[in-house]
């Protein structure tokens, strides 16, 4: 919100002086300016004189201070001189022409008149001028924040993609280490098995040169004859047994070391793929680096920041109402024992630990003289510092707000909500249920144009309020 500057006011008050003064001085022969037979010396050091009473009109010449010259008439604010035949216009301001040899007091009321009026179209051209500048920003300043706004978003992007491939590195590793595991494993096993089927086509050789009739031959009787022959077929089955296990887990293996071999390729593709990102994110930061140093080098893109944070504030504002029609209260759950929302001023935790550097309410900043709002606060600490839920409430907003970065909403019903923005990360999405300081975000840098932070906002029905009167002291 921008406030009328100082001298707007000063203007105000010269227009309505002048409106109730005009009519009683100034004749129409005055208006059309008049013979004056004055004279005039000039006071700049070096004055351009205009071929007509316009700063925008072209230099008919220049003349050095001193000069003596001769005042044709007043006319709204300029005079009309004449000087070694050559005639011009400059404006009626002592700074640039002291007059001389004026008649009466008329001529004084008149000159005074004439003089505020000429004030009077400075101070409106320049209350122009500076709403030009503040307003009129050229299609190629929006740009310049269109391409920030951008570079962020897809440095958020890169970053969660990033986040991604780590996380399937990791569970690909160690999907890796436990098939070399079982591999190991399955390889003892093997060893094992193949030792003890040697030794048992060792016996089987002998029993195979022996002969399987001459075994049963030896026999003391038909009872033992029986009992040889059954623990003969035992020894057989349990052989091939052995050997069916033996070949079942060398498939398993020819099979565990495949996978582990298709792992390692798929392993070395999200490697690669990973190293192309954090170089995507390298130029990314370099890109976004040189254009915040170019916006903050440059005035005019300094404002265009400025306009697209109020553009971006006030549509902060149309989501939150829109958010809140929308939404159903949110109603704590039983478990959630809590007091009424507008009982907690002066006990809520601070989301964040960290310095405040950005208050609620209008400030007005220095460097371009404009008066702005802010409707939260901003807290300055180390990037990927944990932010806390204030209270217990549902998400209902969780993503990315052009101008806020990676941003949260959290409604914690009877018309209360808050707002943490420029996060680095975001644990909660749209409908979750979170508890009084639980961990939602981590602190980052998106979206914003100083460095890591957090800002926070608080509303009720909709309406920003100083989060700092709601927060425990000290």
């Amino acid at each position: 919100m921008v406030r009328m500057l100082p001298f707007s006011k000063t203007v105000f008050r010269s227009l309505i002086f002048i409106g109730i003064t005009i009519p009683f001085v100034f004749s129409p022969y005055d208006l059309l300016g008049a013979q004056s037979g004055e004279m005039g010396i000039i006071v700049a050091k070096r004055l351009p004189i205009r071929s007509e009473p316009d700063e925008l009109a072209t230099r008919a010449f220049v003349l050095k201070a001193g000069t003596r010259v001769k005042i044709v008439k007043h006319l709204n604010g300029w005079l009309e001189i004449v000087h070694d035949g050559k005639a011009g216009y400059v404006q009626d301001l002592e700074v640039y022409v002291r007059v001389i040899g004026q008649k009466g007091r008329e001529g004084k009321k008149n000159k005074r008149i004439l003089r505020l009026k000429g004030e009077t179209k400075q101070i409106g051209r320049k209350i122009k001028e500076r709403k030009l500048t503040i307003q009129a920003i050229t299609e190629k300043e929006t740009v310049y924040i269109r391409r920030f706004n951008k570079i962020d978003q897809s440095l958020n992007r890169l970053r969660k993609k990033v986040s991604h491939v780590k996380s399937e590195l990791f569970n690909l590793e160690k999907n890796i280490a436990e098939i070399m595991d079982r591999s190991k494993a399955l390889t003892k096993e093997i060893e094992s098995i193949e030792e003890y089927a040697s030794r048992r086509l060792v016996a089987l050789y002998k029993l195979s040169w022996m002969g399987s009739t001459n075994l049963l031959a030896s026999a003391d009787s038909f009872y033992e004859l029986i009992h040889l022959k059954k623990g003969l077929e035992r020894i057989l089955v349990h052989d091939e047994n052995i050997r069916a296990d033996l070949i079942d887990k060398e498939v398993i293996l020819y099979r565990l070391l495949n996978e582990m071999n298709v792992n390692k390729k798929k392993k070395q593709a999200i490697e690669a793929a990973y190293d192309d990102q954090i170089k995507a994110i390298s130029e990314e930061q370099q890109k976004r680096s040189g254009l915040l140093s170019e916006i903050r080098n440059k005035k005019s893109l300094q404002i265009a920041a400025i306009k697209a944070l109020k553009d971006a504030s006030g549509t902060l504002d149309q989501t939150i109402k829109s958010l809140s029609r929308k939404q159903k209260p949110f109603q704590p759950l039983k478990k959630m024992s809590q007091k009424p929302f507008r009982a907690l001023k002066g006990l809520l935790n601070i989301p964040v630990e960290g310095k405040i550097v950005d208050l609620f309410g209008s400030y007005n900043d220095a460097r371009f003289n404009i008066v702005n709002f802010r409707s939260g606060i901003g807290i300055e600490t180390e990037q990927g510092e944990p932010i806390h839920a204030v209270r217990a409430g549902r998400v209902i907003f969780s993503g990315w707000f052009n101008g806020y970065g990676n941003m949260m909403i959290i409604d914690h019903g009877e018309s209360y909500s808050t707002v943490y923005a420029h996060a680095h990360e975001l644990f909660k999405k749209l409908d979750d249920i979170v508890d009084t300081h639980e961990v939602i975000a981590t602190v980052g840098e998106t979206g914003s144009m100083a460095g890591p932070k957090l800002y926070f906002e608080m509303r009720h029905r909709g309406k920003p309020v100083d989060p700092l009167e709601w927060m425990k002291k000290g």
